[in-house]
């Protein structure tokens, strides 16, 4: 259950996990990226719904298989 304090909602790298259906090691690899904002709280990481909604927006590439076909003929 992710944490609320005031008007600010806080997840951490498990609660993320399991709603976005990635590994913890995918969300730490894109923390420690730059891709992901995290606060490390209590020897935690912790996400907050500003950050991931900035990540969602911002979206991560994707390779084009076509291109990589294109490249290789």
């Amino acid at each position: 259950m992710p944490k609320v304090i005031g008007d600010m909602t806080l997840y951490t790298v498990l609660e993320l996990s399991k709603l976005l259906d990635v590994t913890e090691v995918t969300l730490r690899r894109y923390i420690n990226e730059g891709k992901l904002k995290a606060k490390k709280i209590g020897g935690a990481y912790h996400v907050s719904e500003e950050a991931l909604r900035e990540y969602i927006e911002k979206g991560e590439p994707r390779k084009d298989s076509s291109q990589n076909k294109e490249e290789i003929s």
